[in-house]
């Protein structure tokens, strides 16, 4: 056993531990931070023990995906806040102590649910070595539309541009766009990072709650260690936001990104799951290129006629009900009650089953439920 960075590592079991002392220093805080606010009947802290309180979550989150949910709210804040309390040196350490944070009740929810748990095993060790993922997925979107496949878990989909806008989803556009079978559709201003993040999202989505269908009946069929998925992208901002969401300032990255942490914050994601990305060269992101370009493959049979790796896959569809929830995250601050229910409507919505042979779809059309 050895001391590495604040973890505990076990090099013969090669897990990583979170030290209960630092486990304890946190409950500590939390419980300081809910007496100054029962003194004062207020919601309000000063930033240092709210930096401190986070400095320990982010810390702890290696070993704990939940944390992970519990720190992006508060991180965003805290960044707005900061911003704009000044550069010089005695004024900003006066307001770091002296200065008062009205803490809004779904991030003062986060923590006392937190709190509740923490003396449970809620940082439990996590793998050293990773193994070799057991399922990697590959997106891609362009100015024609978004899609995604993947063989370990055979499937493929896309979505054109009209699609998304059907569904109220923003779309990347520096000029109107034209698919060859579809009417030209007006322009909007979202960039295409935020369109490439939503290929990604789509697919984690789509791929998790099959996995969860596929085990719920037969727990025992799970890989050892459970899942672990490889999002390749073409794309590094978007890959980014898979892991360091809360350096950006981009109110609609966080809102997704929020989005994303909760829902593989589940019970199941949260136990069987882990998600990596990795950056994968445009030229070699040639199969969802292919997908998500209507310019370069029209039709499902052009796309598999240029790549052999789709022409075995069978199709998929996606719930309308979905893409309008990203739709949602996009243009609207979330709400609490918005966020629990749209939680609900991940877990729940209905997944049409795969179409194999002749009854996969054809043509022109899409996947668009």
């Amino acid at each position: 056993m050895v001391k590495f960075l604040g973890f505990l590592v076990n090099t013969r079991r090669m897990i990583v531990i979170w030290p209960i002392h630092k486990r304890d220093k946190l409950g500590r805080l939390l419980d300081l931070l809910f007496i100054e606010q029962s003194a004062s009947r207020s919601r309000s802290s000063s930033p240092k023990l709210l930096a401190r309180i986070l400095g320990l979550l982010c810390h702890g989150a290696f070993v704990a995906p939940l944390g992970v949910l519990q720190t992006l709210r508060m991180q965003f804040i805290l960044n707005d806040i900061s911003s704009k309390a000044g550069r010089a040196p005695q004024r900003l350490r006066r307001w770091w102590n002296m200065h008062k944070i009205i803490i809004p009740l779904p991030i003062l929810s986060d923590l006392q649910a937190l709190r509740s748990i923490l003396d449970n095993n809620l940082y439990s060790p996590a793998t050293l070595v990773s193994p070799h993922p057991t399922i990697t997925v590959q997106t891609d979107a362009s100015t024609n539309g978004v899609g995604g496949w993947s063989a370990d878990l055979p499937h493929m989909w896309r979505l054109s541009i009209s699609n998304l806008v059907a569904c109220s989803l923003p779309v990347f556009s520096r000029h109107n766009v034209h698919n060859y079978f579809e009417q030209t559709v007006e322009s909007r201003p979202v960039h295409i990072n935020v369109l490439k993040f939503v290929a990604i999202i789509i697919d984690l989505w789509f791929t998790i709650r099959h996995l969860a269908q596929q085990h719920s009946t037969n727990p025992m069929s799970l890989p050892p260690g459970g899942h672990r998925i490889l999002a390749l992208a073409d794309n590094t901002s978007a890959l980014s936001w898979l892991q360091h969401a809360t350096r950006t300032r981009r109110p609609v990255i966080r809102r997704m990104a929020c989005f994303l942490t909760a829902f593989l914050s589940s019970p199941f994601p949260a136990q069987f799951v882990r998600v990596q990305g990795r950056h994968l060269a445009g030229k070699l992101n040639v199969d969802a290129d292919l997908l998500s370009c209507f310019e370069l493959a029209p039709s499902w049979e052009s796309a598999m006629l240029k790549s052999s790796n789709l022409t075995p896959l069978p199709t998929c569809l996606l719930p309308r009900r979905i893409l309008s929830l990203l739709a949602f995250l996009v243009e609207q601050e979330l709400t609490e009650a918005w966020f629990t229910s749209a939680m609900t409507t991940l877990w729940t919505a209905e997944l049409p089953p795969f179409a194999h042979g002749s009854s996969r779809v054809q043509g022109t059309q899409t996947s668009l439920s």
